[in-house]
């Protein structure tokens, strides 16, 4: 910023359109009309519209900026897999009326189609053509893929920043009209009453008409009584009639409302004698009238798992803390690396097997930890495998040692055979989702196979989880397989290649499928948050060391 600057801006004002003025650059805001920053995390966007903020080093500069609305002119850059934390600054963009909104960067991933010499296609970046100075894949950070496929970040966005704010308390519905020249009217609302994710009621047809800025409460003919499931209402507002850039019919706005079960407590599998053990050197194996399951003792883990002769389990589970660094976690994956968080090792200490009333039990301790730093989680898993096949799996972990550093996720990893690839689950969905990029996920029962949950991010990375997982059934194509319950709930993810694949990889042509689905049910993720360019995840997205506890049953089917 300088005289040539203010300069111009006066030029500007004396210009008969009377434009308002815009630059991020003058810091004190000497010669602007709107008070700009870029990247500021949403506790300093809170600040702002408190005008509790204090400019340091130019005079008067407090007083000018606090008459002056405020617009983030970047903010979520928009790289790989995120923005995260969209929903937080939409909050305060609707709660402060000086805090007017802000730029995403940016819109599109700038990448350039090439085919590998199997006619394989894939999107390159810099450096892929001999160029000496280029940014890499940070080119690569928009909201659609380079051939204008939307990014799940469009999906989160688009939720964000719905024009018309929809609350369900029961069967109340209060809609908050944000537009500033339109009335409802041009929407129509539809809504529906699911029991864990199965239909039971819905309707729709309901005209709207509360007038810009203004709100309306529609009741809606349904009676919600706690049950033995749990209920789930979802309101939808649609376009009335066909529009320039939407037809009929196309979604606007949405919200839910969950009525959670009452808690009876975990129902007792009985009536099935217990598992009988057998074994020999490394190996035991639990059988029972259609299953049998094997451990390696050495390993501390299953090796397979089996129920009227489908294979179930290749081998599994381990526990997990990495995931392949997403483009959001490019500055705090250099932390994880020198922790030794990409090259853990699991020894096992004690492994003891007891047979109690119609279950066996297996204890596994050992310790979690890479080579060389001294520190460690001290690892406490517990199976309990019932005498129809299921099987509970109670994990603890303590850290032992100091850890500064956020873990990137905590859970279990499996390895199952190609043929399961069939996915249905009861949570959010149908797309992609962590901790702090689910608000456009709806909660519901949906399906897929183990390709449709990869998303081919340009610059391969973590991918493909699902959050809030009540349920997931993985099946082969007759539908014989198992099903996976939270406590309450859990993430999962489904691919064919692992962490290390996705670490590894370059491009999306470096990806090479693997002969196994690589399951992970997991505790927790660590936020994707923005921090390729702007702040991390919120702290309450974040995932600290110390000690966890979490479990996960398996219920064969089939």
């Amino acid at each position: 910023y300088g005289c040539n600057h203010a300069a111009m801006a006066q030029w500007i004002r004396q210009h008969p359109a009377a434009l308002p003025v815009h630059y991020e650059g003058d810091y004190g805001c000497e010669s602007v009309d709107v008070y700009s920053r870029m990247y500021v995390h949403p506790d300093g966007v809170d600040e702002i519209g408190r005008k509790a903020y204090d400019i340091q080093g130019y005079e008067g500069a407090n007083e000018r900026s606090r008459r002056m609305p405020f617009i983030l002119c970047e903010y979520a850059h928009a790289m790989g897999n995120g923005p995260g934390g969209l929903k937080e600054y939409w909050e305060l963009f609707h709660k402060y009326d000086n805090v007017q909104g802000g730029f995403v960067w940016e819109w599109i991933d700038h990448g350039i189609r090439q085919h590998a010499e199997d006619g394989r296609e894939y999107f390159a970046y810099g450096g892929d053509f001999g160029e000496d100075v280029h940014d890499g894949n940070f080119v690569v950070d928009g909201l659609v893929f380079p051939d204008r496929t939307p990014s799940p970040g469009l999906v989160e966005l688009k939720k964000a920043a719905e024009p018309v704010l929809v609350s369900v308390e029961g069967n109340n519905v209060r809609l908050s009209n944000t537009y500033d020249f339109l009335s409802l009217e041009h929407l129509t609302l539809s809504w529906s009453l699911e029991c864990e994710g199965t239909p039971i009621a819905s309707g729709g047809g309901i005209h709207l008409s509360a007038g810009p800025g203004l709100t309306e409460e529609i009741a809606l003919p349904v009676d919600l009584k706690p049950g033995k499931t749990e209920q789930t209402v979802t309101v939808v507002l649609s376009l009335a009639h066909d529009t320039p850039w939407a037809g009929a019919g196309h979604e606007v706005a949405w919200g839910q409302h969950t009525v959670p079960a009452i808690e009876t407590g975990p129902t007792k599998r009985s009536g099935f004698p217990a598992p009988t053990p057998s074994g020999q050197d490394s190996l035991v194996t639990l059988s029972g009238a259609d299953f049998s399951v094997t451990f390696n003792k050495v390993l501390g883990r299953l090796t397979n798992w089996q129920t009227n002769g489908q294979d179930l389990l290749r081998e599994g589970p381990t526990l997990g803390l990495w995931r392949a660094p997403t483009d959001n976690d490019m500055n705090i994956q250099r932390r994880w690396r020198e922790a030794g968080l990409d090259k853990l090792r699991h020894r096992i200490d004690t492994f003891e097997a007891d047979a109690e009333e119609e279950v066996i039990k297996v204890r596994v301790k050992g310790r979690l930890a890479p080579p060389v730093h001294d520190w460690g989680f001290l690892t406490d898993v517990l199976y309990t495998i019932s005498g129809d096949g299921s099987i509970l799996i109670e994990c603890a972990l303590e850290l032992e040692g100091r850890l500064d550093t956020v873990l990137p996720r905590l859970g279990l990893d499996f390895k199952l055979p190609p043929n399961l690839d069939r996915v249905e689950w009861y949570g959010y969905g149908p797309g992609e989702s962590y901790v702090d990029t689910c608000s456009a996920q709806k909660l519901g029962r949906w399906r897929a196979t183990v390709d449709d949950l990869f998303t081919n991010y340009v610059h391969p990375q973590e991918n493909g989880n699902r959050t809030g997982v009540r349920w997931v059934r993985l099946a082969n194509p007759q539908g014989r397989g198992f099903v996976a319950y939270g406590d309450p709930v859990l993430d999962f993810s489904a691919l064919r290649y692992t962490a290390e694949d996705l670490d590894r990889a370059k491009h999306t042509i470096d990806l090479v499928p693997r002969e196994t689905v690589q399951l992970r049910l997991d505790h927790r993720h660590n936020g994707i948050g923005t921090n390729s360019c702007g702040p991390g995840p919120l702290a309450k997205y974040e995932l600290w060391p110390g000690t966890h506890r979490f479990s996960v049953r398996l219920v064969p089917e089939g």
